[in-house]
C-alpha cells in the first residue's frame, strides 16, 4: 500500500518538472522572437533615418541651383548634370529598397505582433494550468500524508486484530476438541435413545394389540349380554302378552292407555309457577341434586346459587371470575362440581359452602365435568384434553388428547363416560384403558357441532343436541342412533339448549332460541306441549326435569321453576 502511494507521488511529480520544463523551452523561442523583433525594428528605424536624410540631400541641392547657371559653360553644367543624375538615380534607388525592407519589416512586425499575442494567450493558459497543477499538488500532497496516517493507523490496528485471531484461533481449537467429546457422547446417546425408542414402540404396538384384543372381547361379551337381555325381555313380554290375552281375550295398546290416563299428564308440567330474576348478566346452567330436594343455578354474573323446589334461594357460591358453564351433584348430594371460562373446576362442600378443591391444570375453557364416582371425576376443555381426576387427593390421574374439541360428558357406570365433539362425534372411554384412543366412538347426523349430551334415566341411551337445530337420541348398547328429533317450528340457536329427560324416560324438554320450551314424545318423535306463556325474554340455555317439576334459565338471566296445573 505504501510502495503503491510512493510510485504515484514521484509520478505526478516528474510530471510537474517535465511540464515545467516544456514551457521553459517555449519561454526560450519567445525571447528569441522578442530579440528578433527588437532588432527588425532598429533596422527599420535606421532605413527610414536615412531615406529621411536622403530626401533632405535632394532638396537642398535642387535649392541651390542658381537662377542664372546657364551663363556657366555648357561642360560644366553638363558634368554636374550627369553627376547629379547619377547621384539621384542612386539614392532612389536605394530609397525604393529602403521602402521594400521597410515593408517587409512591417509586415514581418505585424506578423511577430500576432504570434507575440497568440504566445501570451498561451502563457496565461500555462500559468493557470501550472497554478491549478500546483494546488492539486499541494491538495495531493495533503492527501497523501493523509493516507500515510491512516494507513499508519490501520496498520496498528492490523497488529491488534492479528493477536485477537490468534487467540480466537486457539479458542476455536479448544472448542473444536469440546465439540467433538460432546459430539460422541452425544452419538452415544443417540444410539441408547434409538433403542429405547425401538422397545417403545414394541412395548406400545403390543398394548395396543393386546387392548384391541380385550375391546373386541368386551364387544362381543356385551353384544352375548344384550343378545340374552332382548331375549329374556321379549319372552318377558311374550308372557306378559300371552297371561294378558288369556284374561282379557286380546292385547291391549299399552301406549294408548297411558296417553289416556291421567298420570301419564301429571308428569308433563305445563305452567310457571315460581320466576326469579336470579343472574343479572344471563343464565347459562341449571342442574337438580339426585333426590330432588334442591337445585343450583350458574350464570355469566360468575355466581352459583342453590335453590329449594319452591323457589326460594339458599346459598350462593362464589369462587370463579367467569362465566359456569357446567354444574353435577354428587350421588351422595353433599358435593358439587362447578367449571367455568376461567380455566378452572371448583369442588364445593355444601355442608360448609367452599371449595374443598381447585382444579386448574386445564389451559384453555373448561366446558364440562362429571362425577364418575364420589372419588373420582373427568372434565372437557377447550384446550381439547379430557382430564380424569382424583376427587380425593385433588389431582390428575389421566389425560386423553383429542384432535377435536369435547363439549360435553356424560358419566355412566364406574369407570366408562361419553364425550361429544366439534367434529359431529361421540366417543365412549373407559379410565381402565391405555393409550389415547376411545374404546368406541360414533359419527353422528348432525351438520354442526354436537354442543350437549344428558343420559335417559336408566343410561341405555343418550340424547344428542346439536346448533344445526336437531336432537339424536343414541342406543349405547349398539352405539348407533336410533331416531332423529326435529321440527320447523323449532330454533335451537346459536346457544344450543341444555335438554333434560323426566323422571319417567318418556319424553324430554329443550329451549329454544325464542325462549319457549318444547317436550318431545320419546316414542311418538313429536312435540306433546309447548310452554310459550310467561316464558324467557331470550334464548334458553338449560333446563333440568325432576318428578313433576321442570326449571330452565335463560340469557335473560331468569330462572323459572315449572309444574303441573293440576
Amino acid at each position: 500500500m505504501e510502495n503503491g502511494e510512493d510510485v504515484n507521488a514521484s509520478s505526478w511529480k516528474e510530471f510537474i518538472v517535465t511540464k515545467l520544463q516544456h514551457n521553459q523551452h517555449r519561454y526560450q523561442f519567445l525571447v528569441n522572437i522578442i530579440s528578433l523583433q527588437q532588432k527588425v525594428c532598429k533596422e527599420r528605424d535606421e532605413l527610414r533615418d536615412k531615406c529621411h536624410d536622403l530626401t533632405i540631400i535632394n532638396r537642398m541641392q535642387q535649392e541651390e541651383i542658381p537662377k542664372g547657371g546657364r551663363q556657366r559653360s555648357s561642360t560644366v553644367a553638363f558634368s554636374r548634370r550627369n553627376s547629379e543624375s547619377t547621384g539621384n538615380l542612386m539614392y532612389e534607388k536605394k530609397y525604393k529598397e529602403s521602402e521594400r525592407k521597410l515593408l517587409e519589416l512591417e509586415e514581418n512586425h505585424q506578423n511577430l505582433k500576432e504570434k507575440l499575442l497568440h504566445m501570451y494567450q498561451e502563457r496565461d493558459e500555462l500559468n493557470s494550468s501550472e497554478r491549478k497543477a500546483l494546488s492539486e499538488a499541494k491538495e495531493a500532497n495533503a492527501k497523501v500524508a493523509q493516507l500515510e496516517e491512516t494507513l499508519k493507523q490501520y496498520a496498528t490496528e492490523i497488529e491488534v486484530l492479528k493477536g485477537i485471531i490468534q487467540e480466537q484461533k486457539k479458542d476455536i481449537e479448544l472448542q473444536k476438541m469440546q465439540f467433538h467429546a460432546v459430539n460422541e457422547e452425544m452419538t452415544a446417546i443417540n444410539l441408547q435413545f434409538l433403542s429405547a425408542v425401538e422397545k417403545k414402540n414394541m412395548l406400545t404396538k403390543q398394548n395396543e394389540e393386546m387392548l384391541e384384543t380385550i375391546l373386541r372381547s368386551k364387544e362381543e361379551l356385551a353384544i352375548l349380554h344384550n343378545e340374552k337381555v332382548i331375549d329374556a325381555q321379549k319372552a318377558r313380554e311374550d308372557k306378559i302378552r300371552r297371561d294378558l290375552s288369556e284374561a282379557t281375550g286380546r292385547m291391549p295398546d299399552v301406549t294408548s292407555v297411558m296417553k289416556r290416563s291421567n298420570v301419564y299428564k301429571s308428569y308433563i308440567p305445563s305452567k310457571a309457577v315460581h320466576t326469579m330474576d336470579a343472574h343479572p348478566s344471563g343464565g347459562r346452567v341449571v342442574a337438580f341434586d339426585v333426590g330432588g330436594s334442591k337445585f343450583a343455578t350458574g350464570g355469566v354474573d360468575h355466581t352459583i346459587k342453590l335453590w329449594s323446589p319452591n323457589g326460594h334461594s339458599i346459598d350462593s357460591l362464589n369462587g370463579h371470575t367467569a362465566t359456569i358453564t357446567s354444574l353435577d351433584f354428587s350421588n351422595g348430594e353433599d358435593m358439587l362440581l362447578s367449571t367455568s371460562n376461567d380455566k378452572s373446576i371448583n369442588l364445593w362442600d355444601l355442608n360448609t359452602k367452599k371449595s374443598k378443591f381447585c382444579f386448574t391444570s386445564h389451559t384453555d375453557k373448561v366446558y364440562s365435568a362429571r362425577f364418575l364416582s364420589n372419588a373420582k371425576l373427568v372434565s372437557a376443555s377447550q384446550d381439547r384434553s379430557i382430564v380424569v381426576w382424583n376427587a380425593v387427593r385433588g389431582a390428575s390421574e389421566r389425560t386423553f388428547l383429542q384432535n377435536s374439541t369435547c363439549f360435553d360428558i356424560v358419566a355412566l357406570e364406574g369407570t366408562r363416560f361419553i364425550s361429544c365433539h366439534y367434529d359431529k362425534h361421540i366417543r365412549e372411554w373407559d379410565t381402565r384403558q391405555k393409550g389415547s384412543k376411545p374404546a368406541r366412538e360414533l359419527k353422528t347426523n348432525h351438520s354442526q357441532v354436537i354442543a350437549h349430551i344428558v343420559p335417559s334415566p336408566d343410561r341405555r341411551s343418550i340424547l344428542t343436541c346439536s346448533k344445526d337445530n336437531t336432537l339424536e337420541l343414541i342406543d349405547l348398547g349398539m352405539l348407533s342412533t336410533e331416531t332423529i328429533f326435529s321440527d320447523e317450528s323449532m330454533s335451537i340457536g346459536h346457544q344450543a339448549c341444555r335438554p333434560s329427560f323426566s323422571t319417567n324416560g318418556y319424553n324430554f324438554v329443550v329451549g329454544g332460541s325464542d325462549g319457549a320450551l318444547r317436550i318431545w314424545d320419546v316414542n311418538s318423535t313429536k312435540i306433546v306441549k309447548t310452554l310459550s306463556r310467561a316464558c324467557h325474554d331470550s334464548a334458553v340455555t338449560s333446563t333440568a326435569w325432576m318428578g313433576s317439576q321442570i326449571v330452565s334459565t335463560g340469557l335473560d338471566g331468569k330462572v323459572i321453576v315449572w309444574e303441573d296445573e293440576n
